[in-house]
């Protein structure tokens, strides 16, 4: 099989952060990423910061390290050069500047123990001429530099201890060592330039060192059990363990130690920054700006002061000047639903993308003709048979024409009509040719649809600027600095809706979230870090918003029956009300919902009661009623299950279940493509005890446990716990038929089938003693797919007139299985740890009965570089996802022309990439280079750059051309 490999969703974590260069505000970095780098900047005045990517590079071999050294040529010409060290060990030299092309470069494969080395210390000299590296072994590695075109490589070792921690010292090219075994500790100095050592006591105390990125200035620190020191003083007292540390950078570094608490050290001082969350990895840049993994998963940006006399603390963590970068943190399932796919992580479940088949979406609900609209915060409005009048509050208002909306705009308030804005008078500020469809406004700016794609953007003199889109519009949402609009292809065929974000200057800030699902309304929130979207599926979506645009990340908020829309509070973005086309309603505050009891009305609209207290009013039968609540509202009304508490989920053909962790209960939600999603009651369990998964077939779903299975049942609008079952064994896996009547529970010795009739489960009377113990199960048709520890795989079917299991197939040397996943009746595709996708077929003949024939054929072998620990499949389309949080996804050529041509193209795109690149090295596992798989993200990252040769540039014109035949079964 050949497949067309697509990245779906990138991983987030930062491996590493270099300095390319500093100006008086600005600091340019390279993120090292798992399969990509990006070259950025951060911008720094005052206490304002703003981070901008501007180039993405592939890369087939990650680099675990590199540094930016200055060399003069002949010409006294100063050249920055930046030397890092790959994952497979080895070092390059790349040119920066208006190429990064490679210099020169070193094999590290020579070790003097014949192992291969796993480098964990790295250090350069102050004179910036060495390199020293080392793993945690007796030797070191030191490279001469001075030669930027001929590096020399040498070695040494340390009789009888082990390499801990590394550092430069003062002098132009020495190193400290920090080296130890059982009974004693030492400190090495080594001398490049001489390649001398000399070996004295250190105190037992010191634990490591906190190397230097200075570069005139090798001031490094000592983590002991007592404190962080320089030299001998103090700096910082440790009671408790470091959790993260930066290098020192210009005499400072930031350290946090386990409990949270964040310090800024300079050489005497040190600045306390309470309630910081917990991270992960930092670096710490020259303009005390610190590049950070949170211990969530997410990555940010944060600024503080370089400590003083003056100022040893900072008031708290939200003080502190701060912007995220990544936000998607994938770490346990994938799962498709309804065309889509639902990411569980430790965010809740993400949506990563929205429904394909835009043709099942509800149409838009005709407004009667009566409708609520706020004026203002504490005015209502009813409007309908061409005209508008007030009936909750005071406001002069426009009442000769049928407002669409109200917009508060520099104090005043505005009617907006089918064909314009007006005042109070009833004259137009503005008009508009076609009539207006959508409309919001903040601070100085209004933007309006009119027509199917026209957008206008009005300033604070309403001058007006317009500007055609493609496509359909049908919701904007404005904040400060841009707007968001969401867009659609009117042609049944083409499902390629999408949210854009544009500045005001209708230039696009990033890239776009595509949502072939038609989007109704959108709405700002969280002082715009946050856009909320409601769709005509009846969902509710949450995307948050960087400075920099959209993150990769769409949570999933909600999952209603009709078409939904949002309308936002005005007087407070917190507050959005969601109604649906079934006329019943939610509030969504923040980013939680809640079931406010309300359905059956007119119309129904949120207003600022009398008593400052946020009432809602409604419409029903033509009489009014405002019903106010409490400050704190949230407490009168039943929370919508948040799915941060999702710990597992299970899909099948016509379900989706989500198991939700609530302390020692159980909750299951289950969510269907034709039917609201249902909930069950809280499920209590012993402390302690962890659900190991859940499973659904028809109305019957499955919680197992180590030594036990419950049983529940959906029986219209209720998921009930039927009965459960212990064990004596540990149970390993399990996995229930279709039908949802029969399931098989397998244990270290063998499998066991168990059926389910009027409630009750039975042990049948057929089991299989196992010679091996078993890792993952599915029940796919009549087919059992088995995977052993020690790498077989076994198919089997049930016979239930004789009551035994039967082999009819088996296969070998597909070890740690993660997760299995049906690709039709006969084949099925096996995710591994060891980073391997399997993809494995049983004979027709034999699945039929009609031979003899047991073994399978490997129709795949796909090498992904991280363990894969989820796969589905939608569309035939095969999704993966990985250890990093990354998303790929592999489908199958139509034609085997097409993939050889792009076989060539992708040959002739890696050499370009590596010649135009000199870090990125080529690497025979990574997925391009494998014959059965073109990977698309190389063409990507190509025609991305600002540059290219006429040969390159007519290459991905015919790779594009082929692509649009090949990828249109990827959704996004």
């Amino acid at each position: 099989m050949h497949f067309i490999h697509s990245t779906i969703l990138p991983q987030s974590k930062i491996e590493n952060c270099t300095v390319l260069d500093v100006r008086q505000r600005e600091v340019d970095v390279l993120l090292y990423y798992h399969r990509c780098i990006k070259i950025a900047t951060l911008y720094k005045k005052g206490t304002d910061i703003s981070f901008k990517a501007h180039q993405t590079i592939y890369i087939e071999t990650p680099l675990l390290w590199g540094t930016v050294i200055n060399s003069h040529g002949s010409n006294n010409h100063s050249n920055n050069y930046f030397v890092s060290i790959t994952q497979d060990n080895q070092l390059i030299i790349t040119e920066i500047g208006t190429s990064l092309k490679q210099i020169s470069s070193i094999d590290l494969f020579t070790s003097v123990d014949e192992n291969t080395e796993k480098f964990k210390y790295f250090s350069v000299s102050k004179d910036k001429n060495w390199i020293l590296i080392a793993s945690e072994s007796d030797h070191f590695f030191f490279i001469d530099i001075k030669d930027i075109q001929n590096p020399l490589l040498g070695a040494r070792k340390i009789e009888n201890l082990q390499i801990k921690s590394v550092t430069s010292l003062s002098s132009d090219d020495s190193f400290l060592i920090l080296a130890r075994n059982d009974t004693e500790q030492k400190f090495v100095k080594f001398t490049a330039k001489k390649q001398d050592i000399s070996i004295e006591d250190a105190d037992l105390d010191v634990q490591y060192f906190i190397d230097t990125e200075s570069p005139g200035k090798a001031s490094h620190f000592n983590v002991t059990n007592k404190a962080i020191t320089n030299g001998n003083s103090p700096i910082l007292p440790l009671t408790e363990p470091i959790q993260a540390f930066t290098k020192v950078v210009n005499d400072c570094c930031a350290v946090q130690l386990k409990s949270g608490n964040l310090y800024f050290l300079s050489n005497s001082q040190a600045t306390f920054i309470p309630g910081a969350p917990l991270i992960k990895s930092m670096w710490l840049l020259p303009n005390e700006s610190v590049i950070t993994n949170l211990d969530d998963g997410t990555s940010m940006v944060f600024t503080v002061q370089k400590p003083s006399n003056a100022r040893k603390k900072v008031s708290n963590w939200a003080s502190v000047p701060q912007i995220p970068l990544e936000g998607t943190i994938l770490n346990n399932k994938i799962l498709p639903f309804n065309g889509e796919l639902l990411g569980l992580g430790k965010n809740g479940v993400t949506v990563i993308s929205d429904r394909a088949d835009r043709a099942q979406a509800s149409p838009a609900k005709t407004i009667g003709v009566k409708k609520l609209l706020q004026v203002d915060s504490g005015c209502l409005a009813v409007t309908g048979s061409g005209k508008t009048e007030v009936v909750y509050g005071e406001a002069d208002i426009d009442t000769a024409h049928e407002a669409l909306a109200f917009i508060n705009f520099r104090k005043s308030i505005y009617l907006v009509h089918e064909k314009g804005l007006s005042q109070e008078n009833g004259e137009d500020v503005v008009t508009f040719e076609e009539p207006i469809r959508a409309v919001a406004a903040t601070g100085f700016r209004i933007v309006v649809v009119s027509g199917q794609n026209t957008i206008s953007i009005l300033n604070e003199s309403f001058k007006r600027e317009d500007k055609v889109l493609s496509g359909e519009v049908t919701a904007v949402a404005v904040s400060m600095h841009y707007f968001a609009v969401y867009s659609y292809d009117n042609d049944p065929l083409v499902m390629n809706g999408a949210i854009s974000l544009y500045d005001f200057s209708f230039e696009k800030v990033c890239q776009d979230i595509k949502f072939p699902s038609i989007i109704t309304s959108l709405s700002f929130g969280h002082a715009f870090t946050e856009l909320f979207c409601a769709s005509q599926n009846g969902a509710i979506y949450k995307l948050p918003v960087l400075p920099t645009g959209f993150t990769n990340g769409v949570s999933l908020l909600y999952a209603g029956k009709t078409a939904a829309h949002l309308t936002p509070f005005i007087g407070d973005d917190r507050y959005n009300l969601v109604t649906f086309d079934d006329e019943t309603s939610l509030l969504l505050v923040d980013d939680n919902l809640y079931d406010i009891g309300l359905s059956g009305f007119d119309t129904i609209s949120l207003v600022m009661a009398e008593d400052e207290k946020l009432a809602i009013a409604v419409i029903e039968n033509g009489d009014m009623t405002v019903i106010p609540y409490d400050t704190d509202i949230t407490k009168q009304f039943k929370l919508i299950e948040n799915t941060k508490d999702v710990c597992d989920g299970f899909s099948s053909k016509e379900k989706t279940v989500l198991l939700h962790k609530l302390q020692n209960q159980l909750k299951v939600t289950v969510l269907s493509s034709d039917k609201p999603s249902l909930s069950s009651e809280p499920i209590s369990i012993e402390e302690g005890s962890e659900a190991k998964s859940v499973i659904c077939e028809s109305d019957a779903i499955l919680i197992v446990f180590n030594n036990q299975i419950k049983y529940l049942n959906i029986k219209g609008d209720v998921i009930k716990v039927i009965s459960f079952i212990m064990f004596s064994e540990e149970v390993i896996c399990c996995s229930m038929n279709q039908k949802g009547d029969s399931f098989v529970v397998a244990d270290k010795n063998r499998l066991t089938n168990y059926k389910i009739k009027e409630g009750k489960i039975t042990m049948s009377r057929g089991f299989c003693q196992l010679s091996s113990k078993p890792s993952t199960m599915t029940w796919s048709g009549e087919l059992i797919w088995v995977s052993f520890d020690d790498g077989s795989v076994f198919v089997f079917v049930y016979n239930d007139v004789a009551e035994r299991f039967e082999i009819i197939s088996k296969s070998d040397g597909v070890k740690n299985v993660t997760s299995l996943c049906t690709l039709d009746d006969i084949t099925m595709a096996f995710g591994c740890m060891t980073g391997e996708i399997y993809v494995l077929r049983v004979n027709e003949s034999r699945a039929l009965g009609l031979c003899q024939k047991s073994d399978m054929t490997k129709l795949a072998n796909i090498t992904i570089d991280t363990p894969v620990i989820s796969l589905c499949v939608i569309n035939k389309v095969l999704f993966y996802l990985t250890t990093g949080g990354f998303i790929g996804a592999f489908s199958p050529y139509f034609s085997t022309t097409d993939f050889m041509v792009m076989q060539q193209m992708q040959l002739l795109s890696r050499k370009y990439i590596s010649s135009k690149f000199g870090f990125c090295v080529l690497n025979r596992k990574s997925l391009s280079s494998q014959y059965s798989v073109t990977d698309i993200t190389l063409f990507e990252t190509i025609g991305k750059q600002a540059t290219l040769d006429k040969e390159m540039l007519d290459n991905l014109v015919y790779v594009n051309a082929l692509l649009g035949r090949e990828k249109c079964r990827f959704m996004f």
